[in-house]
This record gives structure tokens, C-alpha cells and sequence, in this order.
């Protein structure tokens, strides 16, 4: 009964019977959950689920446990080192202080140590709070672009979630541009993707690993960085840029040369169609316009701001958020028409800057994809994004079984790399690698780990995460530079305790347990200097 919202998400009871999911580590701020005053007149009726009189609440809030699994995220990636929890795990250890707790759940109701709650800056809520999108039957016909920028480490991802969620306050779905390989918010590390989205998003990336078959299209870069191949960076942002326009109705930019048949006669028929009014649901929320959100990298010096401005001129965003100064920050000015400029303050330092550095953030995302599993089939028909909902931390991957390909029948692309064939088994063994679609050239379906490629034989063993659609169609895999795979997935063990194979285990001597070989931390001499770097 009645309305809450929780990091920018507006949840009523009327609107849905379906629950909201909310994924809240402790290793990250929490949400706060706060009520809204309902402007019906509630029923003074005992419901006789929970015995409650409405009038005496402004909500009433059933909380479930919410079984996947992800809590075993913490054995992968506690594996290599000890390392703070990212979950709190109430079932085998003591509830935290002065809480309401479940199975899987923790309610914070005082101050507690080493927790911390998302403080929004006055700019960000000022900022959503003055957003046209609150009533979409005012705006222009032209869909809405919000484009975030600004440096490393100011809150660009966290900020973008509660846009996003407020925008679904008013949209039935939000497409997302996503152009960081290094810090990706719905897939792996070295992609950028555009998604669909028509769900509010409460958590970290790593709980919301997207189903790359379900989303609108995915290129794989190679790298975390356009550093090495800016050209391709810009071409792939291109492409996704047109893929949307074609997608929602915006072909004013486009040869029609460039379409397909399919695309073409979509195009005559958005010109024989004009829309004249919104439609509005009877949920309130707009269903005809599908605004764009835009997820830049953190590189903004240099080579990363050329193409942060070469971003700009191809999106032409009608708002643009950023952490810069509003000295420092000069807008495109080839946009044809002149962008809302909204300057915002960094969030500050939180338990997530401070703990979590982005390659440890990259290795929870690459660790949450490899062990999760697609329990429901994908529709052909449902163009939304979808996301993993399961995770099964307790089958280690070297004891899952490989699909098995030939190599024959399988395309091998090491992005222009001349490496000889007969050293083809050095790079691809143990490596993650990128499975492409042969429908569309670059368009990624996810990514596999190769267990084993065997050159004799010409077979290639290749893990993917379970349920993965790609029995189906023929693909090929791509290798780059990045992601590597993370120390954590080769010495992790469940319960068992056995002697990992392929990995040789040393004792070091007293006062030392069992290490990997290279395993310990190297000691680096700071007082090695040449001479010419010595004072008098």
C-alpha cells in the first residue's frame, strides 16, 4: 500500500504486484527508503495479511528474501587474499546492531560503523528534482538525450542510476548508452552497448550483468581503453548512435542508401505515420518516446577529451551533466542546437571509491558474469534488456563442462595481430575471448573462457556462463587485449579443498602458509635512482 522511493525510483503498489529487486552490498552505500504521502484518502480497513490498518501509514512495505546467489560472490573474490565482505551474511554470523534482518536482508535503523548511505550533493538534487521529464506531454517531439560526464571517481555511474530512475517515473522504457570499457555499467569489461531498459536499477554494475542476446547491440573493443584504437572506438559509438535513431524513429541523420529492407520500410512508414499527440498509459507514463542516457568514460584530458567533444557532436545531447567546472567546461559547439548545461559537484569519498579501485571493480563484474546463469529463455519479440538473476558459485569453472568446437567451423580474430598459427594455443589458452555474431559483423553475444585448444586435433574448449543462447547460430570469437583473467578464478575452491590442476603449490618455508608460485608481494626499492637523478 501506497508510494516509496528508493534511489530515485518511484515504486507504487497499485501500479505493479511484481517485487523490486534491490541488490545493497555493504561494501557499497546503501539506498535509504523513504516514504511519499499518498494523495488518495487511505481505507481505514484491517487487511487481514498483515493485520494492519492503512490509515495509520503512508506505506505499507512487505519485504521477501531474494534467493540468487550472488552472495557467494564473496568466496571468488576473497580467494586470492583476505578481503573485507561484500555482503553481509546474517545466517552464519551475528545480525548487525539495532536492525531488522531476514535471510538475505539487513534494515539499517541507527548509525552503524564502517556503513555508509548515499548522500546526495544539493547540485544532484537539484538537478533530477528540475528535469522536464517529470511531465513528458510538455516537452518537444524530438526524444530527450542526457549525456553524464566528467572525471574518474567523481559518482558519473551513481548518478546516472537515479537519472534513469527517475526518468522511469515518467518513461516505460529508457535507452542507455553505454561508452565506458572500463567501467561498463551493464556488461563486462572492454564493451560498450546500448540497452533498453524498463526497470528500475538498485544496485552495483556486478549485480546487473546484462544477457547480451537481449540487448539492442554490444561491440567488444579488445581493450578498457579507445587509447590504442581510437578510430574503432568512434566508428562502433557511431553505429550504436545510428542503431538508435533507425530503432526509434529518427532518421533525419541517415542515407537511406544505408538502410535495410527491413529499416527502409520502417522509415516509410514513420514518415506516412506522424504522431501528432503522447501516448500516455494509463500508468501515466509516456510509451511513444524512448529518451537516451549516455555514459562517457573518465578520461577527460588529452586524447579523452577529443573524443569526449567527437561524443558530444555525434549524440548532440539536449542536457549534458558535468563534473567540471563551469570555468574549464566548454560545450560542443557544433551541436546544432545549443544543451542544457548542468554543472554538478563530485559525490566525494565513499566505502566504494575507497575500497574498491576500478580494476577490482572490473574483476567483480568479470566474476558475476562467468558464474551466472540465464534461467529463463529469451524473446524474440522482448527487446528489453535482461539481466542474470542467478548465480551458482558453487560449481567451479574448471568443473563445468566446455562446449566443444571445431576449429574448422570456427573464425578466429586476434584484431590484427600477426601471431603464427602454430602459437595460437599460447594465446587462446586460459584467455577470455569474445563470442561474435555472423549475422552482424562485431555485434558481441558475450564472453567465453577458453578452457583448452587443443592445435593438434583442432578442437577448442570453450566455457561459457549457463544458458548461454549461442547453440543456436554459428559465431566467431575475437581475442584482445583485455579482459585477463583474474587470479581469483584460477585458485578458487568451494568447499572441497582440493589441489587445483595445472597450478603447482609450494611450501615456503617457516612462517610462511602455502603460496602460489609468484604469489607473494613484490618489494620494490624506492632508493635505486641514477646518478643524474641524485641531488648534490
Amino acid at each position: 500500500m501506497g508510494t516509496i522511493e528508493i534511489n530515485g525510483a518511484r515504486i507504487k503498489a497499485e501500479e505493479t504486484n511484481e517485487p523490486t529487486e534491490i541488490f545493497a552490498p555493504i561494501s557499497h552505500p546503501l539506498p535509504i527508503l523513504t516514504t511519499l504521502k499518498s494523495t488518495s484518502s487511505p481505507s481505514a480497513i484491517i487487511q487481514p495479511e498483515t493485520g494492519l490498518n492503512e490509515s495509520n501509514f503512508d506505506a505499507i512495505i512487505e519485504i521477501q528474501d531474494f534467493h540468487t546467489g550472488i552472495e557467494g560472490i564473496d568466496l571468488v573474490w576473497s580467494s586470492n587474499e583476505p578481503k573485507r565482505p561484500i555482503w553481509n551474511h546474517s545466517s552464519s554470523k551475528q545480525p548487525l546492531e539495532t536492525s531488522v534482518y531476514g535471510i538475505t536482508w539487513d534494515i539499517i535503523l541507527t548509525l552503524t560503523a564502517d556503513i555508509s548511505s548515499i548522500k546526495l550533493p544539493k547540485t544532484w538534487s537539484n538537478s533530477l528534482s528540475n528535469q522536464p521529464s517529470s511531465n513528458p506531454t510538455t516537452t518537444t517531439k524530438s526524444n530527450e538525450c542526457y549525456l553524464v560526464q566528467g572525471p574518474k571517481g567523481v559518482g558519473k555511474s551513481t548518478f546516472l542510476r537515479l537519472l534513469l530512475n527517475k526518468l522511469l517515473q515518467s518513461y516505460e522504457q529508457v535507452a542507455i548508452l553505454d561508452l565506458d570499457p572500463g567501467q561498463p555499467l551493464f556488461t563486462s569489461p572492454s564493451l560498450i552497448s546500448l540497452n533498453l531498459i524498463n526497470q528500475p536499477l538498485i544496485g552495483p554494475s556486478f549485480c546487473f550483468q546484462s544477457i547480451l542476446q537481449s540487448s539492442l547491440r554490444s561491440y567488444y573493443l579488445g581493450n578498457i581503453s579507445p587509447i590504442d584504437s581510437p578510430q574503432r572506438y568512434l566508428e562502433r559509438l557511431e553505429d550504436l548512435i545510428n542503431f538508435y535513431k533507425l530503432e526509434f524513429h529518427e532518421f533525419n541523420n541517415l542515407e537511406p542508401v544505408l538502410l535495410t529492407k527491413r529499416q527502409r520500410r520502417k522509415y516509410e512508414e514513420s514518415l506516412n505515420h506522424q504522431v501528432d499527440s503522447i501516448q500516455v498509459k494509463s500508468t501515466g507514463k509516456c510509451s511513444d518516446r524512448v529518451p537516451l542516457l549516455v555514459n562517457t568514460m573518465g578520461w577527460t584530458t588529452g586524447l579523452g577529451s577529443e573524443l569526449l567533444s567527437k561524443i558530444r557532436e555525434l549524440v548532440n545531447p539536449s542536457t549534458i551533466f558535468t563534473f567540471e567546472s563551469q570555468e574549464t567546461f566548454q560545450a560542443n559547439e557544433n551541436n546544432e542546437e545549443n544543451p542544457s548545461i548542468q554543472y554538478l559537484e563530485p559525490i566525494g569519498d565513499t566505502p566504494l571509491s575507497l575500497r574498491l579501485p576500478s580494476n577490482e571493480s572490473r574483476t567483480l563484474n568479470l566474476i558475476s558474469y562467468l558464474y551466472s546463469s540465464n534461467s529463463t529463455p529469451i524473446s524474440q519479440t522482448d527487446r528489453n534488456t535482461k539481466f542474470f538473476r542467478k548465480w551458482d558459485f558453487e560449481n567451479q569453472l574448471y568443473k563445468q563442462r566446455p562446449m566443444i568446437i571445431n576449429h574448422k567451423e570456427l573464425s578466429i580474430d586476434l584484431f590484427e595481430e600477426e601471431i603464427p598459427e602454430s602459437h595460437l594455443s599460447y594465446v587462446l589458452n586460459g584467455s577470455i575471448v569474445a563470442i561474435l555474431s555472423n549475422h552482424h559483423e562485431s555485434n558481441c553475444l558475450g564472453l567465453g573462457l577458453v578452457r583448452s585448444f587443443d592445435q593438434s586435433h583442432g578442437i577448442l574448449y570453450l566455457i561459457l556462463p549457463e544458458g548461454f543462447g549461442s547453440n543456436d547460430e554459428k559465431f566467431k570469437i575475437c581475442k584482445g587485449f583485455e579482459p585477463c583473467l583474474p587470479l581469483n578464478l584460477l585458485v578458487y575452491e568451494h568447499e572441497d579443498h582440493q589441489i587445483k590442476p595445472y597450478l603447482e603449490i609450494r611450501n615456503l618455508g617457516i612462517g610462511h602458509s602455502n603460496l602460489l608460485v609468484g604469489f607473494e608481494k613484490k618489494r620494490v626499492r624506492r632508493n635505486v635512482m641514477r646518478w643524474s637523478q641524485r641531488g648534490n
